[in-house]
């Protein structure tokens, strides 16, 4: 048995993952629940921004996408749809 944290739209069964993939109704979803908060993520991350002042982000390569053969095809073809040019 263990524990995972969810966005509420996952939680509440959005984009099937929980409803159609593991086959939980909405009644098996809110029984599960161990904790909510009624305010999302970006508050708590504009609220940890804004006491900061400043932010420094920067990567830290700490997760990657597999198969990393998808990784090559998508940037060549993606990469001028999100910055215009080629890379």
């Amino acid at each position: 048995m263990y524990k995972v944290a969810l966005n509420s739209y996952r939680g509440n069964g959005g984009g099937g993952h929980l409803t159609e993939g593991a086959g939980l109704d909405a009644g098996m979803l809110r029984k599960r629940l161990i904790a909510s908060t009624d305010r999302d993520l970006r508050y708590y991350i504009m609220k940890s921004i804004e006491a900061k002042k400043t932010i420094s982000p920067a990567p830290n390569d700490n997760w990657k996408i597999i198969p990393v053969e998808w990784v090559k095809a998508a940037e060549k073809r993606e990469y001028p749809l999100l910055f215009g040019t080629g890379k």
